[in-house]
């Protein structure tokens, strides 16, 4: 990353205010952390997220998790977070980046406990944090354990289907017609008519190559 393009970034909890000293090879920026405090980070460690503040998050996240540092439940919460506040995060356009929110309650030193309290352990290993209107942010009232296939009939990105007056994503129409998974898709950017797309049964050769598609 261009030394030019520092200033102003935020990483985490981090301002980028500006340069301020070299030392050897290194180059250190001063910063000004969510809670206020100044510090001087080196460069790499920026860049590389090695640092995400003053301190005062892992103080915070240490201290009032209630014994939950570390399971699966402050995991989710961690992972909730991070992707709708650090323009850092892979997934942060389509988090933060888009709007979507953590709500107040679930934010700062109580956000952990009062998150586990609101929506109670993980029920089981299969289970994952959800929301139910992909639209809106993170509070009690939107989010739910689910298991992950029904997360992942509930993604933005899922080609939803009506027919027969019934509304269903792409792959849960290929189970319910017994079809490869993505067949119905394929076959309607082909042009098929939509009742041919769901009905007919794929010939040997589709199969095959479906089945090695999907392995």
């Amino acid at each position: 990353m261009n030394p030019r393009e520092l200033k102003g970034l935020q990483v985490d909890r981090l301002k980028v205010i500006a340069v301020h000293s070299r030392r050897g090879h290194h180059r250190y920026w001063l910063c000004v952390c969510a809670c206020g405090r100044r510090l001087s980070v080196r460069q790499d460690h920026l860049t590389g997220r090695r640092v995400k503040s003053c301190g005062c998050w892992r103080q915070e996240t240490r201290t009032t998790c209630g014994g939950l540092a570390r399971t699966p439940e402050h995991k989710a919460w961690w992972a909730m977070i991070d992707r709708c506040t650090n323009r850092m995060h892979p997934q942060f356009k389509d988090y933060g980046g888009r709007g979507i929110a953590v709500c107040e309650r679930w934010r700062g030193p109580n956000g952990c406990q009062n998150f586990v309290a609101d929506m109670g352990l993980r029920p089981t290993a299969e289970h994952t944090l959800d929301r139910e209107d992909n639209n809106k942010g993170y509070d009690a009232a939107n989010c739910r354990w689910v298991p992950m296939l029904v997360q992942q009939n509930n993604k933005r990105s899922n080609n939803v289907i009506e027919w027969n007056g019934e509304k269903l994503t792409e792959s849960q129409w290929c189970r319910r017609q017994g079809l490869p998974i993505r067949m119905i898709g394929r076959r309607l950017r082909a042009g098929w008519p939509l009742d041919i797309a769901m009905t007919r049964s794929p010939s040997r050769r589709s199969w095959l190559r479906d089945a090695r598609v999907e392995t």
